[in-house]
């Protein structure tokens, strides 16, 4: 099962009655892991290998372990780690992709992960398991992982069906929505794609949405957005797109598709042309062209988490949701999802022991999560 020079067996398994490797890769690159990704239902960008491609820029190292039996690859989980003054940092995001109702396979590949966080020294690991995933929380529990009170991480967003006829998702739009993309065209905005030279005019977008908006843009510098568009466009998976108002470009998107699932990763507007509703349209033309792709629905990339609750509980939104930018998202027919919390294993039994402790005292959480700022 071990041909690449690059990998070796880290542990061998007998999982209900089949004989199980766990092989241990640390090359940013595994097509064989891609693939699987690909055509299953809980792989996503995050654990790809272009997504570790692009955090290398950031200067994060790739662990990959996949568990593999005769037939090929049953799952696996992408790590990524990088030295800090405190200690060696890694995260799991969006894995390990597993098979669902499996219990002896994840309880075994769950000890694989905290054999890799003790064999590479690993101070604390950050990990969210796949959208799709939840029942994976109490396993966690049991290795030893604890609910991560100490950074932010999206854990709710809203996702358009695609699965239907052509066109058939249109049904679920608001007809505010629906106007207001029609009128668009007819007032003369249009879609334009873009590529690598339109990187500096996306990227002054999203940083006058940030500051509208009052936080600081997600990644932080051109550089980085650039690296992230290169890593993906290889297999065609990255995506950008401008809304063009009076022959500028107004809004911008960067969308990235992986497998089946499309996902908004990141967008911008400078504020201006509103009358021509230039984010309508965009946001209109993103969805039907996930569509048109063969994907089976539409991610908007994240909501605030009491927005999504609301919306779950099918509890009347507060002043204040419904004049949240999220609100803007509503109005193109999604369904609110409720994603997997972040978990959170420190090597050490002491640490480990006393966070569990003070975890909910918000405080001391203030103070701990002023330590991991910038992890």
């Amino acid at each position: 099962m071990n041909a690449s020079p690059h990998t070796t067996c880290l542990a061998t398994g007998m999982v209900n009655g089949r004989r199980v490797e766990a092989i241990l890769g640390t090359e940013t690159s595994d097509p064989a892991w891609d693939k699987f990704l690909r055509g299953d239902s809980g792989g996503q960008f995050q654990q790809s290998g272009a997504w570790a491609e692009y955090k290398r820029s950031e200067n994060w190292r790739c662990l990959r372990v996949t568990f593999q039996e005769e037939a090929g690859i049953l799952g696996g989980f992408q790590m990524l780690w990088r030295a800090t003054r405190r200690g060696k940092v890694g995260y799991i995001s969006k894995g390990p992709v597993l098979p669902a109702g499996d219990d002896a396979l994840t309880a075994w590949a769950l000890e694989v992960v905290r054999e890799v966080i003790h064999r590479h020294r690993l101070a604390i690991l950050f990990l969210q398991p796949p959208d799709q995933s939840m029942e994976l929380i109490p396993a966690l529990q049991k290795q030893g992982f604890t609910p991560n009170r100490l950074t932010k991480i999206i854990d709710a967003t809203l996702k358009v069906d695609l699965s239907g006829l052509p066109g058939g998702w249109e049904a679920n739009l608001n007809e505010t929505r629906r106007s207001r993309a029609r009128q668009a065209i007819r007032r003369g905005a249009t879609i334009r794609e873009g590529d690598a030279s339109d990187l500096p005019r996306f990227f002054q977008l999203m940083k006058i949405t940030c500051e509208r908006q009052g936080v600081p843009p997600t990644p932080a510098s051109l550089e980085t957005v650039s690296e992230l568009f290169k890593a993906f466009q290889p297999t065609g998976e990255s995506r950008l797109g401008f809304a063009i108002c009076g022959g500028e470009p107004v809004a911008g998107v960067l969308d990235l598709r992986f497998g089946r699932r499309y996902t908004n990763w990141k967008k911008g507007w400078d504020g201006t042309q509103g009358r021509l509703n230039p984010n309508v349209l965009l946001a209109y033309d993103c969805v039907r062209r996930a569509q048109t792709m063969g994907c089976d629905f539409f991610d908007f990339g994240g909501i605030e988490r009491p927005l999504a609750e609301a919306l779950v509980a099918r509890q009347p939104l507060t002043e204040a949701q419904e004049k949240h930018y999220d609100a803007f998202k509503l109005g193109f027919g999604g369904e609110p999802q409720l994603l997997p919390p972040g978990m959170v294993y420190f090597r050490n039994p002491l640490i480990r022991f006393a966070y569990r402790q003070i975890a909910n005292q918000p405080a001391l959480t203030k103070y701990l999560r002023s330590l991991t700022r910038g992890i």
